[in-house]
């Protein structure tokens, strides 16, 4: 049985998410980011993983739609998979003033 940590950056991050509409986590794999992600998470998440071969073909397909929620903070993890969605998720948070609507994890 794994035992899972809670990790100190979590506090900061939620903090972020309180007063930006973007946060971003970098890192290399295998460093924590989506423990720490899970961490925060409660129901007002959406997690979206690019490692899963459907999702990545549907950011790959139509960003602008895979980016598309009115709710809560999207998570998207290994979002340097498909760079177009870095566009779109400027353009949703320029049209929307919500704090928290993103946080995007990538590895290095």
């Amino acid at each position: 049985m794994e035992i899972e940590y809670p990790r100190w950056q979590a506090y900061n991050i939620k903090q972020a998410l309180q007063q930006s509409r973007i946060v971003a986590i970098s890192g290399s794999r295998q460093s924590g980011k989506t423990t720490i992600a899970r961490q925060i998470m409660n129901d007002n998440f959406i997690f979206r993983s690019l490692d899963r071969v459907e999702l990545l073909q549907a950011a790959k397909n139509d960003p602008h739609e895979f980016v598309q929620h009115s709710e809560g903070t999207m998570i998207i993890d290994e979002i340097q998979k498909v760079p177009e969605l870095f566009s779109e998720i400027k353009l949703a948070v320029d049209s929307d003033n919500r704090v928290g609507q993103f946080l995007l994890k990538q590895s290095q």
